[in-house]
């Protein structure tokens, strides 16, 4: 009983931030203050200062190399949106990729992840959401298809999703490596 008893307290901030995103609809910012003041108040049960302390420590230097990141693929983002070369980007794809299915392909297996590999996790979704909205995909197709952008690159950006992973699950770099380059195998033989 002590064991599942425990197993709810340890789940709850992540059923917490479910919750509050899909159910109630909160913004992602209070959802994850209120996820995390409830991650301390399940720590402070047991009474570990030290270790709420130091994880604290930990995520926010983790937030901050996320941060460090994604703000200049967001730079990126907003150079391109300013520029129009989002729009002039569709209009290109539309004229060389005519069928729905050229552009999706092209976006998801090739645009995306290379953006993705040379400016961080996450960009891909940034820039190629926009494309697929741009050429006249539903929202929630333009979502799915710029979440294939993820799969094809796990060592972008120098591998900081990579490394970022690897800390917060505590599993050793290089077998997390391996283990990417394993499960991403697939992919490619279903793209060819």
């Amino acid at each position: 009983m002590q064991l599942f008893f425990n197993f709810i307290l340890s789940v709850s901030p992540i059923l917490l931030a479910l919750v509050c995103l899909i159910w109630l609809k909160i913004s992602g910012m209070y959802t994850a203050i209120y996820s995390y003041l409830l991650s301390v108040i399940v720590s402070l049960l047991p009474f570990h200062f030290e270790t709420l302390l130091h994880s604290s420590i930990q995520g926010l230097l983790i937030s901050i190399t996320v941060i460090y990141v994604l703000i200049f693929g967001l730079l990126l983002y907003n150079v391109l949106s300013e520029s129009q070369a989002i729009n002039i980007i569709s209009n290109r794809l539309s004229f060389f990729c005519s069928s729905p299915v050229e552009q999706g392909l092209l976006i998801s297996s090739a645009l995306g992840p290379f953006l993705e590999a040379t400016s961080g996790f996450g960009i891909g979704i940034v820039i190629a959401a926009p494309l697929y909205l741009s050429l006249g995909f539903q929202p929630r197709k333009a979502a799915l298809l710029s979440l294939l952008t993820q799969s094809a690159v796990p060592w972008g950006a120098l591998a900081i999703g990579t490394v970022i992973n690897a800390e917060l699950s505590s599993v050793p770099l290089n077998e997390l490596g391996k283990y990417s380059a394993l499960v991403s195998i697939p992919l490619y033989f279903f793209i060819q």
